[in-house]
């Protein structure tokens, strides 16, 4: 047998598997796909794995790559939302002169929900699926860790924006030594009464820059919506991804077919 034929016949062994699991979601008869397959009963999809544990392993992987590309929108939204928020109004001046609110300089939601979180998806929302019982177990384990790493990510991002629309925006005002720049809406008192429950303070609150009480409220609350989605897609990808580790392939007690 030459090189090529075994390297055909290598081909062959890697892709019939998909076959099978493809003709088996199409017609819905398993009991037939390696029964009828001579040749082939040496591959460990037919011999070792069963139907039903073949449909979830797919439909893990499937459901894992769904919610990856699920929360790559709220990743983008994220970043865009907190670079809008290093420019209030639109202007430029703000940023170089340090007038901006610090949690938007910190640009949590660009590289912690936006960056972070896009390298986490990139692990769970792979289609690769490898084969043997103990690597796909580990493939399962390394999607739960991703998960975990997002979802803490998220969480971080959703509590400093948290703060950075409690105590309000780094803004010019009218203070008791004249104007200056500081934060006039953050609470001085525990029991003191929140900006957010009195809008009649925002348009009076700041003299420059123009209108950043409403642009900070929309731009932090539009980071913590995309945070708290990320955190829950992160919830239901680890919950899910563990009742595919704990019931996929090799979950019950099968028996190996010999050739």
């Amino acid at each position: 047998m030459t090189n090529r034929e075994e390297g055909r016949l290598r081909v062959r062994d890697q892709l019939y598997p998909g076959f099978l699991i493809l003709k088996y979601l199409r017609e819905g008869s398993p009991a037939h796909l390696c029964k009828h397959s001579p040749g082939y009963s040496h591959i460990p999809t037919c011999s070792s794995i069963c139907p039903p544990q073949v449909l979830l392993a797919m439909y893990s992987i499937r459901c894992s790559r769904c919610l990856g590309l699920s929360m790559v929108p709220t990743a983008i939204v994220s970043i865009l939302a907190n670079v809008l928020l290093l420019f209030p109004g639109l202007d430029y001046r703000y940023i170089c002169d340090s007038h901006v609110t610090p949690e938007a300089v910190w640009c949590t939601g660009i590289w912690i929900s936006g960056f972070v979180v896009l390298v986490a998806v990139r692990g769970f929302a792979t289609r690769y699926i490898r084969e043997g019982r103990c690597l796909f177990r580990a493939d399962m384990l390394c999607r739960i860790a991703y998960a975990c790493v997002a979802g803490l990510a998220a969480f971080c991002c959703f509590l400093v924006n948290c703060n950075g629309l409690t105590n309000g925006p780094l803004c010019l005002h009218n203070g008791t030594e004249g104007q200056q720049w500081s934060r006039p809406l953050s609470k001085t008192e525990i029991e003191e009464k929140s900006y957010l429950y009195e809008p009649e303070r925002w348009a009076s609150a700041c003299l420059e820059p123009l209108g950043v009480v409403m642009w900070n409220i929309i731009l932090f609350s539009t980071i913590m919506t995309a945070s708290g989605l990320q955190i829950a897609i992160s919830a239901v990808q680890i919950l899910h991804t563990l009742l595919g580790a704990i019931c996929g392939p090799g979950s019950s007690k099968t028996k190996d077919v010999p050739a």
